[in-house]
């Protein structure tokens, strides 16, 4: 059975792909509202979590690297999934990865409901560490890190109800 949902889901991702390439007005935060027309029972995570994930692949011809360490809260207060960039030194994760790390987030979040018919949103999400290496680090490998990441820490969480 399709969800039809999905179409408007698809719409807003292919929305937010467009904006995250415009760097104008970036402030180092992003607030999303991914469910604003879906009707579904709303989630957010009960406690504060730590997510950490890695990418890291060596072969013989290319290389991946990405690491990337984020916090994620709850904020009741409003619907929006807020992502915030906390890392201020270029040494750790170059700003390039910004986007790639973002959407990963998103992808993640979208997978999950997908996966569990769980829609969350009321949710801070600040990314404050991380790694990065000089010849293997790669877009792909930050989105994947990212992902991961997210997917680890929802594999653990407890989710509250948002009233609507």
């Amino acid at each position: 059975m399709r969800n039809y949902n999905w179409d408007d889901i698809c719409q807003y991702v292919e929305e937010w792909h467009w904006v995250a390439n415009i760097w104008d007005n970036f402030e180092r935060m992003i607030e999303l509202n991914l469910w604003k027309e879906v009707e579904s029972k709303l989630y957010s995570i009960a406690k504060p979590l730590i997510a950490e994930g890695k990418f890291i692949r060596t072969t013989s011809s290319r290389a991946h690297y990405g690491h990337v360490v984020f916090h994620i809260e709850p904020k009741i207060e409003d619907q929006t999934i807020q992502i915030i960039w906390q890392i201020s030194d270029e040494k750790i994760i170059p700003v390039d990865y910004i986007p790639i790390i973002f959407e990963g987030i998103i992808d993640a979040i979208i997978e999950y409901f997908h996966k569990t018919n769980i829609t969350l949103t009321s949710m801070k999400i600040i990314v404050y560490d991380g790694s990065h290496h000089e010849v293997d680090s790669r877009q792909l490998s930050y989105r994947i890190a990212a992902a991961i990441a997210c997917r680890k820490a929802l594999a653990n969480a407890e989710f509250i109800r948002i009233p609507s």
